[in-house]
Protein backbone atom coordinates (compact mmCIF):
# COMPACT_ATOMS: atom_id res chain seq x y z
CA UNK A 1 0.00 0.00 0.00
CA UNK A 2 2.81 2.38 0.76
CA UNK A 3 4.28 1.60 -2.62
CA UNK A 4 1.17 2.61 -4.64
CA UNK A 5 0.87 6.15 -2.26
CA UNK A 6 4.57 6.89 -2.80
CA UNK A 7 3.90 6.81 -6.58
CA UNK A 8 0.34 8.65 -6.29
CA UNK A 9 2.33 11.41 -4.49
CA UNK A 10 5.15 11.47 -7.13
CA UNK A 11 2.36 11.75 -9.60
CA UNK A 12 0.85 14.58 -8.07
CA UNK A 13 3.93 16.87 -7.22
CA UNK A 14 4.99 16.31 -10.63
CA UNK A 15 1.83 17.34 -11.57
CA UNK A 16 1.83 20.70 -9.33
CA UNK A 17 5.19 21.06 -10.55
CA UNK A 18 4.28 21.13 -14.30
CA UNK A 19 1.77 23.79 -13.46
CA UNK A 20 3.77 25.87 -11.69
CA UNK A 21 6.94 26.11 -14.39
CA UNK A 22 4.32 26.43 -17.37
CA UNK A 23 4.45 29.81 -16.71
CA UNK A 24 8.14 30.59 -16.10
CA UNK A 25 9.31 28.13 -18.31
CA UNK A 26 8.04 26.11 -20.97
CA UNK A 27 11.35 24.37 -22.27
CA UNK A 28 10.90 22.49 -19.33
CA UNK A 29 8.37 21.67 -18.50
CA UNK A 30 7.92 18.36 -21.21
CA UNK A 31 11.79 17.42 -19.42
CA UNK A 32 10.15 17.40 -15.90
CA UNK A 33 7.07 15.17 -17.35
CA UNK A 34 9.06 13.03 -19.10
CA UNK A 35 11.75 12.48 -16.38
CA UNK A 36 9.15 12.12 -13.45
CA UNK A 37 7.49 9.66 -16.09
CA UNK A 38 10.35 7.72 -16.21
CA UNK A 39 10.77 7.59 -12.33
CA UNK A 40 7.39 6.11 -11.95
CA UNK A 41 7.99 3.98 -14.94
CA UNK A 42 10.85 2.21 -13.07
CA UNK A 43 8.89 1.90 -9.78
CA UNK A 44 6.10 0.29 -11.63
CA UNK A 45 8.58 -1.77 -12.98
CA UNK A 46 10.01 -2.93 -9.35
CA UNK A 47 7.18 -4.24 -8.50
CA UNK A 48 6.24 -6.11 -11.60
CA UNK A 49 9.72 -7.83 -10.95
CA UNK A 50 8.87 -8.09 -6.99
CA UNK A 51 5.15 -9.70 -8.09
CA UNK A 52 7.07 -12.03 -11.17
CA UNK A 53 7.63 -14.71 -8.77
CA UNK A 54 4.28 -14.91 -6.94
CA UNK A 55 3.03 -14.57 -10.90
CA UNK A 56 5.51 -17.73 -11.77
CA UNK A 57 4.25 -19.37 -9.28
CA UNK A 58 0.45 -19.32 -10.24
CA UNK A 59 1.20 -20.20 -13.61
CA UNK A 60 3.57 -23.31 -12.59
CA UNK A 61 0.47 -24.62 -10.47
CA UNK A 62 -2.03 -24.50 -14.10
CA UNK A 63 -1.16 -26.74 -16.78
CA UNK A 64 -0.56 -24.45 -18.93
CA UNK A 65 3.18 -24.37 -20.72
CA UNK A 66 5.90 -21.89 -20.26
CA UNK A 67 5.51 -20.71 -23.68
CA UNK A 68 1.44 -19.59 -22.90
CA UNK A 69 2.98 -17.77 -19.58
CA UNK A 70 5.53 -15.96 -21.63
CA UNK A 71 2.94 -15.08 -24.22
CA UNK A 72 0.85 -13.67 -21.47
CA UNK A 73 3.25 -11.92 -19.87
CA UNK A 74 4.45 -10.12 -23.12
CA UNK A 75 0.76 -9.24 -23.52
CA UNK A 76 0.55 -7.51 -20.39
CA UNK A 77 3.38 -5.87 -20.52
CA UNK A 78 2.96 -4.48 -24.07
CA UNK A 79 -0.19 -3.18 -22.95
CA UNK A 80 1.02 -0.90 -20.28
CA UNK A 81 3.97 0.03 -22.65
CA UNK A 82 1.45 0.77 -24.70
CA UNK A 83 -0.71 2.75 -22.42
CA UNK A 84 2.21 4.62 -20.72
CA UNK A 85 4.14 5.92 -23.86
CA UNK A 86 0.75 6.75 -25.45
CA UNK A 87 -0.14 8.70 -22.66
CA UNK A 88 3.24 10.54 -22.46
CA UNK A 89 2.91 11.85 -25.87
CA UNK A 90 -0.55 12.95 -25.27
CA UNK A 91 0.85 14.66 -22.21
CA UNK A 92 3.04 16.44 -24.83
CA UNK A 93 0.49 17.21 -27.18
CA UNK A 94 1.47 14.67 -29.65
CA UNK A 95 -1.73 13.25 -30.38
CA UNK A 96 -1.26 11.81 -33.70
CA UNK A 97 2.11 9.64 -32.16
CA UNK A 98 0.13 8.19 -29.31
CA UNK A 99 -2.24 7.40 -31.36
CA UNK A 100 -0.15 5.02 -33.78
CA UNK A 101 2.10 3.39 -30.88
CA UNK A 102 -1.90 2.54 -29.74
CA UNK A 103 -2.45 1.53 -33.18
CA UNK A 104 1.36 -0.88 -32.96
CA UNK A 105 0.31 -1.75 -29.78
CA UNK A 106 -3.23 -3.60 -31.13
CA UNK A 107 -1.28 -5.11 -33.99
CA UNK A 108 1.19 -6.31 -31.67
CA UNK A 109 -1.17 -7.81 -29.17
CA UNK A 110 -3.22 -9.59 -31.90
CA UNK A 111 -0.08 -11.05 -33.20
CA UNK A 112 0.78 -12.45 -29.90
CA UNK A 113 -2.73 -13.90 -29.47
CA UNK A 114 -3.12 -15.50 -32.17
CA UNK A 115 -1.58 -19.43 -31.24
CA UNK A 116 -3.40 -18.76 -28.10
CA UNK A 117 -6.73 -18.29 -30.02
CA UNK A 118 -5.72 -21.23 -31.72
CA UNK A 119 -5.34 -23.73 -29.34
CA UNK A 120 -8.47 -22.52 -27.62
CA UNK A 121 -10.18 -23.31 -30.65
CA UNK A 122 -8.46 -26.75 -30.91
CA UNK A 123 -9.64 -27.76 -27.36
CA UNK A 124 -13.21 -26.34 -27.97
CA UNK A 125 -13.22 -29.07 -31.41
CA UNK A 126 -11.67 -31.95 -29.15
CA UNK A 127 -14.76 -31.52 -25.95
CA UNK A 128 -17.18 -32.28 -28.89
CA UNK A 129 -15.29 -35.55 -29.99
Amino acid sequence: MEVIIKIAMTGVLISILTILLKGMQSQITPVLVTAGSVILLFTVLNMVNNASQAIKNLFDSSELGSETIKAVIKIIGAAYVVEFSSSLCRDMGENSIASKIEAAGRVFIVIMAVPWASALIEAVKNLGT
